[in-house]
Formats: C-alpha cells, sequence, structure tokens
C-alpha cells in the first residue's frame, strides 16, 4: 500500500482526534459543553468516511470483495459501532483517572454512542 493511500485513510480521524485533545486539554467542553454533541456526530461521519476508503484500499488490493451495499453499510457502522464504544471507555477510563467529567451520565454516554452512529449512517450516504 502507498504511503498517500493510507495518509488518505487515517488524516481526517487523526485531525478530529487532535482538535478533540486540543479542545480537552483546553477545558473547551467545560465551558462550552454543547461542543460535545457535533464532536459525536462529526467523529461518526469521519469514522464512516475512513473505513469506506480504507474497505476501497483493500478491495484494489484484492484482500475483499464486498459488492452487495447492504453487507458494505453492515462492515461500516459496525467499524463505526466498536469507534464508538472504544472512544467511550476512553473516556470512563481517563475520568476514573484523572476524576474528569467527560462522562457525566449514562444518558451522555448512550447520546454520544447514538450520535456516532447516526454520523455513521449519514457519512455512508454521502459515500454510497
Amino acid at each position: 500500500m502507498k504511503y498517500k493511500e493510507i495518509l488518505k485513510v487515517i488524516f481526517l480521524p487523526l485531525l478530529i482526534l487532535l482538535i478533540h485533545f486540543i479542545m480537552d486539554f483546553n477545558n473547551v467542553y467545560v465551558k462550552y459543553a454543547w461542543l460535545d454533541v457535533p464532536m459525536h456526530f462529526i467523529g461518526g461521519i469521519v469514522i464512516s468516511y475512513s473505513f469506506y476508503l480504507f474497505l476501497v484500499l483493500v478491495q484494489k488490493k484484492d484482500y475483499i470483495k464486498i459488492k452487495n451495499k447492504k453487507i458494505l453499510f453492515i462492515f461500516i457502522i459496525s467499524f463505526v459501532a466498536l469507534t464508538t464504544i472504544i472512544w467511550e471507555t476512553y473516556e470512563f477510563t481517563f475520568d476514573l483517572v484523572d476524576n474528569g467529567t467527560r462522562q457525566t451520565n449514562l444518558n451522555d454516554t448512550m447520546t454520544d454512542i447514538l450520535l456516532g452512529l447516526l454520523g455513521g449512517i449519514i457519512g455512508f450516504l454521502f459515500v454510497k
């Protein structure tokens, strides 16, 4: 795989991650709690798009072939779901470590997961 192809797949998720860490470090989420909502939604879109690019890349190399759009949707949304669960686990873990407020309650966690999934669905609609 070429370096440019891999960079294309990981650039947006890394950019969103960098923006998140800058905002978290500077307590932007504490000052503007509403920013958590678009960040999870945008994160879902970005992960969906990036995983689609990854699947296109591996299909070019004949590692996998997915021709059915329903199967493609299941693959992409499953990866978005996995990513949101990992992200919420990260938030939970770091709240324990630094007594943070990334997760205020179960409602916040579930909303974050649903926003990520909704973003993933919207992202899929853009690519297909």
